[in-house]
C-alpha cells in the first residue's frame, strides 16, 4: 500500500458517504481511501444557496488541499460522476485517475423526463416528507433488498436526512453537460456501467473518453453493497494499471 495514491469516494445524491460502508474496508485493504459528505448532505454543512456541480467540485478540491493531498484518484457515483469530471478538469495536477459508476451523458429529452420524475423532491417541507415516509420506506426497502433491514433503514434516513435539500444533487447534475466535459478530461477514466436505467447514458461516454473505457457489468443494483468486492477488484486493477 505504501506510495499508493489515495482514492476519494463521492456519494450519489441524495445520500451520504454511508453508502460506501461495505466498500470502504475492502478498498482500504489496497490503498488509502476516504469518503466525503458533499455540501448539504450527510454531516456536511450546507452552502447558503443551492450549489452546482462546479461548487461541489470546489468543495472537494478544498478538502483535498486541506488534507495536503498532492495526488488523488476520484470515484464518482451517479450524480457525483459529474463532480468527479469537474474536479479533474479544474485540477489536472491533483487528479491522477477517475472511476465513474455510470456516466450521465443525457440527451435533452432525457433531462426533461428526469426533471419530471424527480419533481416530487422539489419544494419538500419536513411535514410533507414525514407524510411520505409510509410510502417511501417500502419502496426503498424493495430497492435495497440486498441489504439487511437495519442497514437499509439507516440508508433510508441518510437519503431523507434533510428533504428540503434532496433535489440539490439532481438539479446540479441535470444542468451539467457531461458530454461536453468528458472530452476535456485528460486523465484515464473507467466508467462502470451496471445494467440499469443509466446504461444508455453511460455507453455514450465510450465515444467521448480520450483515455479509458466503459465496462459493462451484469448486475442492476447493489453496486457498492452486494457487489462491493467486485467493485473493489475492478477499481483496484484500474488504479494499479501502468
Amino acid at each position: 500500500m505504501a506510495g499508493k495514491v489515495p482514492l476519494l469516494c463521492l456519494h450519489a445524491s441524495p445520500g451520504s458517504s454511508r453508502s460506501y460502508s461495505a466498500f470502504l474496508p475492502l478498498m482500504a485493504a489496497q490503498r488509502p481511501v476516504l469518503a466525503a459528505d458533499t455540501p448539504g448532505y450527510g454531516l456536511s454543512d450546507p452552502p447558503p444557496s443551492q450549489p452546482g456541480i462546479e461548487d461541489y467540485a470546489e468543495a472537494m478540491i478544498a478538502l483535498a488541499d486541506s488534507l495536503k493531498l498532492r495526488k488523488i484518484d476520484v470515484l464518482g457515483n451517479h450524480t457525483s460522476s459529474s463532480t468527479a469530471l469537474e474536479i479533474a478538469i479544474r485540477r489536472p495536477d491533483l487528479v491522477r485517475r477517475i472511476v465513474l459508476n455510470s456516466a450521465l451523458v443525457y440527451t435533452p429529452a432525457e433531462v426533461v423526463a428526469l426533471r419530471q420524475s424527480e419533481a416530487g423532491f422539489a419544494g419538500l417541507t419536513f411535514d410533507k416528507a414525514a407524510d411520505k415516509v409510509s410510502v417511501d420506506w417500502p419502496r426503498m426497502r424493495t430497492m435495497l433488498r440486498d441489504m439487511s433491514e437495519e442497514d437499509a433503514w439507516a440508508f433510508f434516513w441518510e437519503v431523507n436526512r434533510n428533504p428540503t435539500r434532496s433535489i440539490w444533487g439532481y438539479e446540479a447534475s441535470f444542468t451539467y453537460d457531461a458530454g461536453v466535459a468528458l472530452p476535456r478530461v485528460t486523465q484515464p477514466i473507467l466508467v462502470v456501467s451496471p445494467n440499469d436505467v443509466l446504461r444508455a447514458p453511460s455507453l455514450r461516454a465510450k465515444a467521448l473518453i480520450r483515455k479509458g473505457d466503459v465496462m459493462e457489468v451484469p448486475w442492476s443494483a447493489g453496486t457498492f453493497t452486494t457487489h462491493a468486492a467486485d467493485m473493489a477488484r475492478i477499481i483496484g486493477q484500474f488504479l494499479d494499471a501502468a
